[in-house]
């Protein structure tokens, strides 16, 4: 990879990790924890493609081409976002739901006395039906579009092909431990969460791998599951 620009390998890295960290769904949900190796537990979630060289090159012929891949950064972030709720579902099919009827839920929450340590995961459709809502925006005080109430607790929303509209989790972050493996990144000189890759697959074309390694230890007895009642 004698062709490829210095230059522009360190601000491919520097901006893959800047948009990962800026989109990192795990430090808001989790306490996390960086570990140098790991065990049969961990799961990778990645993204493997192709792309021309031109990109990365010293002198392409073709100028227009830009070192930065916008939204790579974002794919894995939301990888492990899709992961950590896939888990969290399996974790809530052991404890008891809460049953409430739809106009129940906000006098619910405001009752359980939630703090900043907690976060409410919501589909983004039942968030804006809920707290956006006429009614809503009359019972719930927020600050930056995303906090609940005086108490600052989180309301995260989370795609409906992820999360059922009909289900609201509520978590603890201090009580859910998440461990990322940690990598060297070449061009940053840093201790990177996400492992990024550079292979030359022919004259025109590299293979770009990015992946990060995590294990989510979650604590059933810590979540709290509201689930829409559908009866009248």
């Amino acid at each position: 990879m004698e062709n490829l620009n210095p230059l522009k390998l360190t601000k491919f890295n520097e901006s893959l990790i800047k948009e990962y960290n800026e989109t990192n769904f795990s430090q808001k949900v989790a306490e996390l924890i960086k570990v140098s190796k790991t065990n049969g537990k961990f799961i990778q979630i990645g993204v493997k493609q192709r792309y021309e060289k031109k990109f990365l090159e010293k002198d392409p012929k073709e100028t227009s081409y830009s070192p930065e891949l916008i939204g790579m950064g974002r794919i894995i972030a939301y990888g492990e976002r899709d992961f950590f709720i896939q888990k969290i579902l399996e974790v809530c099919k052991e404890i008891n739901e809460i049953y409430l009827q739809k106009e129940e839920i906000l006098s619910k929450l405001k009752k359980m006395d939630l703090t900043n340590e907690e976060v409410i995961l919501i589909s983004s459709e039942l968030k804006w039906d809920l707290f956006y809502s006429k009614e809503g925006i009359t019972t719930a005080n927020f600050k930056d579009g995303n906090y609940l109430f005086l108490n600052k607790t989180e309301v995260i929303p989370i795609p409906s092909k992820s999360l059922p509209e009909d289900i609201i989790i509520i978590v603890n972050k201090k009580e859910i431990q998440w461990n990322k493996l940690i990598f060297k990144n070449l061009e940053t000189k840093k201790d990177e969460t996400i492992d990024i890759t550079i292979e030359e697959r022919n004259l025109k074309e590299l293979t770009l791998t990015i992946r990060s390694v995590n294990e989510i230890l979650i604590k059933p007895e810590k979540i709290k599951k509201i689930k829409i009642s559908n009866n009248n």
